[in-house]
């Protein structure tokens, strides 16, 4: 009899543990959220990025670089400041999960595809501004405005996205967007 409760308790462990395993796993999958929540947590993860890569941006002109080494490396530190806060964005975006509304999965793949684009415009931009050499002047200031036009774009595009959910046919998410300050704020 010992050796049943024994292989009980290691059935009923790897039972919990299966379980657990499956319910984690599951979680990988989009919730349906509230509209009023789901409005709340993507608003505010996207006023939280707006707010770090605008902070960002200030850093990086309140002290004007005295080299061109020195802009290429405020410019690096930017963009990556800003792609680390678009990486965090999508996890939110993702555990926001989608609206609990007709096509509320097709409303929250245009947000996220949006910040998708951009995140893959700040890679590239990174990627080409690491291989300009510090003493090209011009090609230097030319991959600066085609970062800081990359991440205006983004921002621009984001809030694209967040105007064409918010004015979609669907009565409980446009309440929910219009009763959320961090809503009107980012789309005002």
């Amino acid at each position: 009899m010992r050796w049943f409760r024994g292989l009980t308790l290691a059935v009923v462990g790897t039972s919990m543990l299966v379980t657990s395993f499956v319910t984690t796993a599951g979680a990988a999958a989009p919730a349906k959220t509230k509209p009023p929540k789901w409005a709340a947590q993507v608003c505010t993860s996207l006023g939280d990025w707006v707010e770090q890569i605008e902070t960002a941006s200030a850093t990086a002109s309140a002290t004007p670089p005295t080299t061109p080494a020195d802009g290429k490396k405020a410019l690096l530190k930017l963009i990556g400041t800003t792609i680390k806060a678009t990486n965090k964005l999508l996890g939110q975006l993702k555990k926001a999960g989608t609206p609990a509304v007709d096509d509320g999965k097709g409303v929250a793949k245009v947000i996220s595809d949006q910040v998708k684009v951009m995140q893959t415009a700040l890679t590239s931009a990174r990627s080409t501004v690491k291989t300009i050499p510090p003493d090209d002047g011009p090609a230097f200031v030319a991959q600066s405005r085609t970062a800081q036009d990359a991440i205006e774009a983004g921002i621009e595009g984001v809030n694209g996205a967040i105007q064409i959910a918010t004015n979609l046919d669907d009565p409980a998410l446009v309440a929910a967007f219009n009763g959320e300050a961090a809503c009107t704020e980012i789309t005002s």
